[in-house]
Parts: structure tokens; sequence; C-alpha cells
């Protein structure tokens, strides 16, 4: 699955998980905003996406629905510090 994210264009690569965000989207209705973002972005990561572009399709189609989580910021710095873990 990683190969066939990898093979994606960039606009294809986020399209594709928009759309997959947006089906799994109404089955997270009933969790708190936190567990929704978890949920979803990791479904993104099991299918190959990366953390940056996972937890930010997560946080625009939340935001689309109106939902601001006050721990995406915290969510920002979690995400900064792997990525720069994985650049070490």
């Amino acid at each position: 699955m990683k190969d066939a994210v990898q093979q994606l264009d960039p606009d294809e690569e986020v399209e594709t998980a928009r759309r997959l965000v947006a089906r799994k989207l109404p089955g997270t209705r009933n969790a708190d905003p936190q567990a929704r973002t978890r949920k979803l972005v990791g479904m993104l990561a099991r299918k190959g996406y990366s953390p940056a572009l996972a937890f930010r399709i997560v946080r625009e189609a939340l935001e689309h629905e109106g939902i601001t989580d006050p721990d995406s910021a915290q969510d920002d710095d979690i995400l900064q510090a792997e990525i720069h873990d994985d650049e070490i």
C-alpha cells in the first residue's frame, strides 16, 4: 500500500487522502476531536501517508465541520518533534 501512495503525484495523494477521510469521518462523529484525529490519522498512516499530510488533511476535515481542537497546537509540536527525530 505504501508503494501505491508513493507512486501518486502530490496532488493525487492529497485528493485521495481527502476522499478516504471524508468516507470515514461520519463514523467518528460520536467521538471527541482528539479521538477522531487519532483514528483518522492512524488510518492514513496505515495506508502509507506521511504524518504531516495525515494531520493536515484530518485537521482540514474537522475544521470544515466547524470543529477546532484546542490541542491542535500540541499536535503540531508533537509532529514537528517526530519529523525532526526522523531526520537525525
